[in-house]
C-alpha cells in the first residue's frame, strides 16, 4: 500500500539469558529459557521487502545499522513556507504626508510664477 520496507533486527544471544530477580533471600539469577520468534520477524521483513538481521552484541548491532544506512537512501521532496510580512505601511504614511506638504507648499508660500 505505502511501499515501506522493513528492517527487522533480532537482538540478543540465543540460549537461556539469565536475568536478575529479586527473591526472598536477595537477588539471584534465574535460568529462563526467551525465545526471539525469529519466523515471525523474518516474515514481516520478507513481506515488506526489507531483511532480517541478527544482533547478538551491541558491535554487530552497530554494524547493522551502517549496512542499512548504506542500503536504505530515499530521496525526500521538501516543501518550504515562508511567512511574508508586508513592509509598505511604514512608508505609505511619510509619502503621503510629503505629497500632502508638496501640495500645500505649492499653492502657498513656494508658489510658480508664469
Amino acid at each position: 500500500m505505502f511501499a515501506i520496507k522493513t528492517y527487522t533486527i533480532g537482538v540478543g544471544k540465543e540460549g537461556k539469558p539469565p536475568p536478575l530477580v529479586d527473591m526472598i533471600f536477595g537477588k539471584s539469577y534465574l535460568d529462563q529459557r526467551l525465545d526471539l520468534d525469529e519466523i515471525t520477524i523474518k516474515e514481516i521483513a520478507k513481506i515488506t521487502g526489507g531483511m532480517y538481521f541478527r544482533a547478538t552484541n551491541s558491535k554487530a548491532l552497530g554494524e547493522i545499522y551502517k549496512q542499512i544506512d548504506k542500503l536504505e537512501k530515499t530521496e525526500i521532496k521538501i516543501k518550504d513556507y515562508m511567512e511574508y510580512e508586508e513592509l509598505y505601511r511604514w512608508f505609505l504614511l511619510p509619502a503621503l504626508v510629503c505629497i500632502l506638504l508638496e501640495i500645500i507648499l505649492a499653492n502657498t508660500l513656494f508658489r510658480k510664477i508664469p
